[in-house]
């Protein structure tokens, strides 16, 4: 900044002050880990390599979205505090056998910032099975069944009756 005032009244010299410039603020920059620990219901990434641009980074976090587009903070977002400390974090709560991208991103003064876009395609869902209890038992026989959960997300009902020889 500077200022600049008349040296005394009615004459013409003047004297000024020239200080330091403001600074200038540009985009942060932050790097996308790569994915992790992927399961039929989460997985992990996180950010590295955070510069402020010569301002503060009032926010960074991951942001995450279903398909292979560029998410942004419009989307699934989680936020990880401020500051330029590397950050991770495991996604919870995603969709068996489904393809994710996400991206690290970071916030100062400027704006956004976002880290390159990584995809990954979570595990097809583990099939289950609960059993019902045993009934109809005698010495030479006995019913049981379940419900279960097949891999592709269908309920099946199965019975099943022993008998001895």
């Amino acid at each position: 900044s500077s200022r600049c005032e008349s040296g005394c009244g009615g004459c013409t010299s003047y004297w000024c002050y020239i200080g330091p410039a403001a600074p200038t603020v540009s985009l942060p920059t932050v790097s996308t880990t790569a994915i992790s620990g992927v399961t039929s219901s989460s997985a992990a990434s996180g950010g590295t390599g955070i510069n402020a641009g010569g301002g503060t980074i009032t926010q960074k976090g991951l942001v995450y979205r279903v398909g292979t587009a560029n998410p942004t903070t419009s989307h699934s977002k989680i936020n990880k505090g401020s500051g330029t400390g590397n950050f991770s974090h495991t996604i919870t709560g995603l969709s068996p056998n489904t393809t994710y991208s996400v991206r690290a991103y970071a916030i100062n003064s400027a704006g956004t910032s976002y880290g390159t876009r990584r995809q990954f395609t979570t595990a097809a869902a583990m099939p289950s099975i609960t059993t019902t209890a045993i009934s109809g038992l005698t010495t030479s026989s006995a019913a049981s069944g379940g419900t279960g959960i097949n891999a592709g997300g269908r309920s099946e009902e199965h019975t099943s009756e022993l008998q001895s020889p």
